[in-house]
């Protein structure tokens, strides 16, 4: 049986709860693993196989959905909104200090539930295919 990876999510809230800063850091990194990982999922559902860089490939394939110019797509906004998230994961888990944290840990948590709900939301078919993943890689 394969793994949940919104008890990720779960648990961050769990974390997020406690007062010290090791928790917090924790619930930050679970929370955007949990949509990232959900997200990777979706798109080797559409058969895209990601290479290199896994988390800016994953990214990057759900913008690859908007056109240059445009406004993107509610896949493309889900990316845009996930860099901050991934940002955050990147301070909780390798820099040494983090002032703020947390304040930024709840809102960690929302915006990786609302952004896990819009994604669900997406139908299958409305995921990015490997042909539009290649073919925003060729037009950069």
């Amino acid at each position: 049986m394969s793994f949940d990876w919104l008890e990720y999510l779960s648990l961050a809230t769990k974390l997020a709860a406690s007062d010290d800063e090791a928790s917090q850091r924790s619930a930050i990194s679970r929370a955007y693993y949990s949509l990232y990982i959900t997200a990777r999922r979706r798109l080797e559902l559409s058969g895209v196989q990601i290479k290199g860089d896994q988390h800016r490939a994953v990214w990057d394939a759900y913008r690859s959905r908007s056109n240059p110019g445009q406004s993107p797509d509610e896949c493309g906004r889900i990316a845009m909104r996930a860099n901050t998230l991934k940002w955050r994961r990147v301070r909780a888990d390798y820099e040494d200090d983090y002032p703020g944290i947390s304040s930024e840990v709840q809102d960690q948590l929302q915006q990786a539930s609302r952004l896990l709900e819009q994604l669900r939301q997406i139908p299958q078919e409305r995921i990015p295919t490997p042909q539009e993943v290649e073919g925003a890689r060729l037009h950069r």
